[in-house]
């Protein structure tokens, strides 16, 4: 398990440092999240609402990562709907180490959002309410233990730009409204990966001093999603 410092994962009779880890996975999603859309293209038979889409995703980086480096002789792997200990709130992906001692202990959370989302109902929930991706990682249901974790959106329409420009204006709005939960550190930056542009965020939980990182990725769509999911 994590330790309360997340500097170490406990693996047998060995600790794996947390950081060196959880870089090699953010390392592993910058060079392959692009190429989703692709799979995707390619791929018969796929179900369009949002949890078929994690499903493929899910099958897609562990496809990816079955090839990718070792981590001290420990691979990683992702696994869909991750059960959080001593909680009823399901991550839509959690990163694992492949070995047996720590199979079904996650060190990494990837929640995924339609961008645009359902309805106008739900038109700010990459960030916001009951199912908000940002305020469930702020509120403490993701990542409790975790110093950093990720988002995962699926563009349907516009582009990368318009949503970071979008969410970052409903942050601004919510900074506004609620000064002591939301704050200026929340919003989303840039940062270039290759000839991507990608971006990261800092979050402040609730009732704590401690923080979360986030790693936004955002891949577009070949096909629009069912508007039928239950909500999660």
């Amino acid at each position: 398990m994590i330790s309360k410092e997340n500097r170490t994962i406990a693996v047998g009779t060995f600790r794996l440092d947390y950081k060196k880890i959880v870089y090699k996975v953010i390392n592993f999603l910058d060079q392959n999240i692009d190429g989703f859309s692709q799979y995707l293209e390619n791929s018969e038979s796929v179900s369009t609402n949002e949890k078929g889409i994690n499903s493929c995703l899910t099958t897609y980086l562990n496809f990816m990562s079955s090839t990718y480096d070792s981590i001290e002789t420990f691979r990683f792997y992702f696994d869909k709907d991750t059960q959080v200990e001593g909680s009823n709130h399901e991550p839509d992906l959690g990163v694992m180490l492949a070995n047996q001692k720590s199979r079904g202990k996650a060190f990494f959370h990837i929640e995924c959002k339609r961008l645009p989302a359902r309805d106008k109902q739900h038109e700010q929930e990459y960030i916001n309410g009951k199912l908000g991706g940002i305020q469930r990682f702020k509120d403490g249901k993701h990542g409790s233990d975790f110093s950093h974790s990720a988002m995962v959106g699926y563009i349907e329409k516009e582009n990368c730009a318009h949503w970071f420009s979008q969410i970052n204006s409903w942050i601004s709005t919510l900074v506004n409204q609620d000064s002591t939960f939301w704050n200026k550190s929340d919003y989303l930056s840039p940062r270039v990966i290759g000839n991507n542009e990608k971006h990261i965020s800092n979050h402040i939980r609730r009732n704590s001093s401690s923080s979360i990182q986030l790693y936004h990725y955002w891949v577009l769509i070949p096909f629009s999603s069912d508007t039928t999911d239950n909500l999660q």
